[in-house]
């Protein structure tokens, strides 16, 4: 069978993780915040990076460089990241999200390949509104789900939708069009 770029579910399992990755997503910022805020940085804005759906704090945000232990340039301009000699460096690394994997869905699939031969990775994204979880890719997946990809799609659990149903779905779930 192939796998869909837009599906939905109303599986009881799939919307219970993601309330959960969404808690966890929350909790994840307030932690980096109140570290960035402890450490002089700006309250409103830290360094994140990640792959997959996971996030790790990368940098703070401060006009001058934090003086609670050793810290150097965290690789953008009035951006700051612990030495790994500094006694906060272990406090730093563990604020991190990592997401729970959503029932019938793979971690990652192929998408198309670029005219240079590489090949488009791609998470699939989702949230949850009136009590139907959506997800979507950005590209059409590949038939070819080998290698780095995955051919898991559970079609007992998701079903496949049109765009506009996933669009209007995304509108009334942030309150804002979604952009063409």
């Amino acid at each position: 069978m192939t796998i869909p770029q837009y599906a939905k579910t109303t599986n009881p399992e799939v919307l219970a993780v993601i309330d959960r990755n969404d808690a966890r997503y929350v909790a994840f910022g307030e932690r980096a915040h109140a570290f960035s805020k402890a450490h002089g940085g700006d309250k409103s804005y830290v360094m994140v990076n990640g792959w997959g759906g996971d996030r790790h704090l990368s940098a703070i945000v401060a006009d001058d460089k934090p003086t609670t232990g050793r810290w150097k340039s965290g690789g953008r301009r009035g951006t700051w990241e612990p030495f790994k000699n500094n006694p906060v460096r272990a406090e730093f690394d563990a604020i991190e999200y990592r997401r729970e994997r959503i029932p019938g869905l793979a971690e990652t699939y192929n998408g198309p390949r670029n005219r240079d031969g590489s090949q488009v990775i791609m998470t699939p994204g989702v949230f949850a509104h009136d009590g139907v979880a959506y997800m979507r890719l950005r590209d059409l997946p590949s038939s070819d789900q080998s290698g780095f990809g995955s051919d898991e799609f559970d079609h007992d659990i998701w079903t496949e939708i049109l765009p506009s149903e996933w669009h209007a779905a995304s509108e009334r779930h942030t309150g804002k069009a979604v952009p063409a």
